[in-house]
């Protein structure tokens, strides 16, 4: 359920505004958005837009020669169709040949239609580059702002809301909310297609920044110029806004109510996304309310739709929020089929399905352990009626120091439970899927290029990192050249996938037993992975440098992670949302586990670099932790 409230919950349903409002919108202007030649053509596919068998009866009747400009609107429908159900692949497959088939009708218009569905495509897949190149080619065509033709002048403000949208993406709010303003400004008054697409855009920043009040009057601006359109599909995602606004705010009778309303145009425009997207949201609403199994029917009608699209994501949230529905009614053996469920739609399944398993084992131990002790109250208590005085006081003694032994028992238990979580925690942050991939991807590369003793060599550090990720899940502190080992491997992969963007080096200023030292697993890996993504990867005119320095003192063991990149005060992590990303913020908590159930003093800290480039992390970690451990 801790899925609904993070800040990156809005990011998974990023609309299609410039796809989707001019296939299911009405223009009141009666201006044309595409072509005079076409838009009576136009209108006749957009009413097969939801039939996919029509669409392509309709494709095989067309002649490549005369029907060239017709058949790039049902070749971008069919696009739009598959894009609608979230079949990205086909979809940029099918707008790829609409956009060569208007570029041999030579159709200035159809071809920028095709190219903003295909950025759109890009955008929604977090495609950055491939999106930003598609809007640059729809400006290419279009010019700026004192082109004053009516239809350029569309595809202008659609490309300012687009590439206000990919900057979003990126957490560069600011600079979003200008590209957003500006399409209003110079929009004319009657564009109420412009107006609610960025009314959309501009309430999802203020949302995302805080600014609940500001989110909610753009939210409604955006549904009254929906009105104005007649566009289901955007009053379905405008009151899907709204009703994200209400749950932040806590007021859930009032998100439920919108969500209703959303639901209610998702299904008038028959959008299956949407419509399973209102569903799950209404269902966690109603979770928060405690009206328990109406939340069941709306997830599960929710889940239904997500599973026809194969939308992963929508089914790992719902399946997540049923887990926490069963937790709460106290049915575990209904939590642990929803856990299955949802460990089985994420990529790690084996690594993350270990660590919950763990967690319900140890939960049902503990379960076993309570009732084992009511049993021995029920017969302690029946001893002292029968006993005389002095073995009633005995027995009295024992039990309450069996009570105590179970406080404190269930106590070291919780603690266990506590510290499990954050090392998974630690884990899903770390085992990143578009690292791996890309890893993969490019040791295929130098497959493909014949060259076996790069392609042994990487695939050797990639094995060394997924082992070490796999091994640290399961201890709470390893050998230091276990560490090092494991950061030479995956800085290597980095550079591989960084094209060498940047250079590291690993300084160690300790004697050869480096075995005899332990640190706490999976805790330097987060940092590094900071310097890269936050820090050298954002360089442009100089070349990163990570270093790793490893030292000790008479007492400690002191590691150094810094980096010559652009700094906390210029990082884009630390303008928007403070430099600690969630994995730093999980390594803060586990420092403080630690430090409770092995009474040690482990310092973390964070600052610039004294040349004023980049970040310094700093690990201060007992030098004989080996001995500490061992005694507990």
């Amino acid at each position: 359920m801790n899925l609904l409230k993070h800040k990156h919950y809005l990011l998974f349903f990023i609309p299609a505004f410039s796809i989707c409002l001019v296939c299911c919108s009405i223009n009141k202007t009666e201006k044309p958005i595409i072509s005079n030649k076409y838009d009576s053509y136009i209108n006749e596919v957009k009413l097969l837009s939801n039939d996919s068998v029509a669409l392509w009866k309709e494709l095989e009747k067309l002649n490549d020669k005369e029907d060239i400009g017709k058949k790039a609107v049902v070749l971008f429908t069919i696009g739009s169709y598959y894009s609608n159900n979230s079949n990205f692949d086909n979809a940029i497959q099918y707008l790829k040949k609409g956009i060569t088939t208007a570029e041999k009708a030579n159709n200035l218009h159809l071809i920028c239609e095709g190219l903003n569905q295909l950025a759109t495509c890009y955008r929604r897949i977090s495609d950055i580059e491939n999106a930003s190149l598609n809007y640059s080619r729809i400006l290419d065509i279009v010019g700026d702002e004192s082109n004053k033709d009516i239809i350029t002048r569309e595809y202008y403000l659609g490309t300012l809301n687009g590439i206000g949208m990919l900057a979003y993406e990126q957490k560069l709010y600011n600079k979003a909310l200008d590209y957003y303003k500006h399409s209003i400004q110079v929009c004319d008054t009657s564009n109420y297609y412009n107006y609610a697409v960025a009314g959309h855009c501009i309430n999802k920043v203020y949302r995302e920044t805080g600014k609940t009040d500001s989110a909610q009057f753009y939210a409604r601006f955006s549904i009254r110029n929906n009105q104005k359109l007649g566009s289901d599909l955007g009053l379905a995602i405008a009151y899907t806004d709204l009703t994200d606004i209400f749950r932040i705010k806590g007021e859930y009778n009032k998100a439920i109510s919108t969500s209703d309303t959303a639901i209610y145009y998702a299904q008038k425009a028959q959008n299956p996304y949407y419509e399973g997207r209102s569903y799950i949201v209404a269902g966690y609403n109603l979770a928060e309310i405690n009206r328990i199994e109406s939340a069941k029917n709306y997830i599960l009608k929710g889940y239904q739709l997500a599973n026809k699209l194969n939308d992963l994501e929508r089914m790992n949230q719902a399946e997540k929020l049923m887990v926490g529905i069963y937790e709460k009614q106290g049915k575990s053996d209904s939590s642990y089929i929803w856990l299955k469920r949802a460990l089985s739609s994420q990529e790690l399944l084996s690594i993350r399905e270990t660590d919950k398993i763990v967690d319900l084992q140890v939960q049902y131990k503990t379960q076993s352990n309570n009732l084992e002790i009511e049993r021995l109250k029920v017969n302690n208590l029946k001893t002292v009626q029968t006993r005389n005085h002095l073995i009633a006081l005995f027995a009295i003694a024992l039990m309450l120091l069996l009570i105590l032994i179970f406080i404190y028992r269930n106590k070291q238990l919780n603690e266990k439970l506590k510290h499990n979580k954050l090392k998974q925690k630690l884990l899903l942050s770390q085992m990143n899927p578009h690292f791996m991939y890309n890893a993969l991807y490019s040791i295929q590369n130098y497959i493909l290029k014949n060259d076996p003793i790069k392609t042994y060599d990487y695939i050797s550090d990639f094995a060394i990192v997924s082992r070490s990720q796999l091994e640290s899940s399961r201890k709470e502190f390893v050998p230091l050249d276990f560490e090092l080992e494991m950061l030479n491997s995956y800085l290597r992969l980095q550079q591989l996938r960084f094209n060498n963007r940047f250079e590291f080096n690993i300084i160690n200023k300790l004697d050869d037993n480096k075995n005899e030292y332990l640190i706490p697993s999976m805790i330097l890996q987060p940092f590094v992975e900071n310097a890269i993504e936050h820090g050298v990867r954002l360089l442009n005119e100089r070349k990163g440098i990570i270093s790793i320095h490893y030292s000790k003192n008479d007492e400690n063991i002191l590691i150094k992670i810094s980096d010559n990149g652009v700094g906390l005060k210029n990082s884009i992590v630390n303008t928007h949302t403070g430099f600690d990303s969630v994995s730093t913020e999980i390594i803060r908590e586990r420092i403080q586990v630690l430090k409770k159930s092995y009474h040690i003093n482990i310092g973390l800290n964070i600052s610039n670099n004294e040349k004023g480039n980049g970040v310094l992390v700093t690990l201060t970690i007992p030098m004989h932790l080996k001995k500490i451990v061992a005694k507990k």
